[in-house]
């Protein structure tokens, strides 16, 4: 027996290190199952976790989105669109909206109440009076002594077959043949060619109305 185990004593020693290193093998797997474990306990909290308040949130973003294509829909039916647009829609089928119709009018309406500056000068034998009107485009001189004569008395007499308006008065001072003192204007320092109904204004243009002698 003694001869056998001295004989055999390296191959004791192998067994019993094969031995050590099985049970530290099982030893280690087993951490290594129980840390795998921990490990998917904490990712399944934070993955529930996650979910959770995703589902909160969710809510909330949608209420945002909606909100946000709301006011979205909203300015796009408050923009200004033409009357070609209005006239297209209504050929394609599509009825403009009440926001878009009020919309077009008033742009109508802005348009039509863009003025043009034009400057009156009434130049008697004992005044020299100076106004600045505010007139709609194409109108006429006719057209701007009508507005004129909220401030200063004019009076006009009306001819038929088209002649238009003549200036009689202004200012208390008339027409008069006796004395050939008659009243003459101007555009921009030029005699006028033609009669107050005939001649268009353009901005910043000057009418300057004189009382002379012998002009007429």
């Amino acid at each position: 027996m003694k001869h056998f185990v001295k004989k055999h004593t390296h191959h004791f020693g192998l067994w019993a290190l094969s031995g050590l290193l099985l049970i530290w093998s099982m030893m280690w797997l087993n951490n290594l199952d129980k840390q795998t474990a921990q490990n998917t306990l904490i990712k399944t909290a934070e993955i529930k976790s996650a979910t959770s308040s995703a589902e909160t949130m969710s809510p909330k973003i949608l209420r945002y989105a909606q909100d946000d294509n709301k006011k979205q829909n909203d300015t796009k039916n408050n923009q200004p669109i033409s009357a070609s647009i209005l006239a297209n829609d209504v050929i394609s089928g599509v009825t403009p909206t009440e926001n878009q119709k009020d919309t077009i009018h008033s742009t109508e309406n802005d348009q039509n109440e863009q003025k043009i500056p034009v400057t009156f000068k009434i130049i008697s034998p004992t005044a020299s009076k100076e106004f600045v009107l505010q007139v709609k485009p194409q109108s006429t001189v006719y057209d701007a002594m009508n507005e004129l004569s909220k401030q200063i008395p004019i009076k006009f007499k009306q001819f038929s077959a088209g002649l238009g308006a003549f200036v009689e008065e202004i200012d208390g001072w008339a027409n008069d043949s006796k004395t050939n003192l008659f009243w003459i204007y101007y555009i921009n320092g030029q005699t006028a060619k033609l009669g107050v109904s005939s001649i268009k204004l353009n901005p910043n243009d000057i009418i300057s109305w004189r009382y002379e002698q012998g002009k007429f």
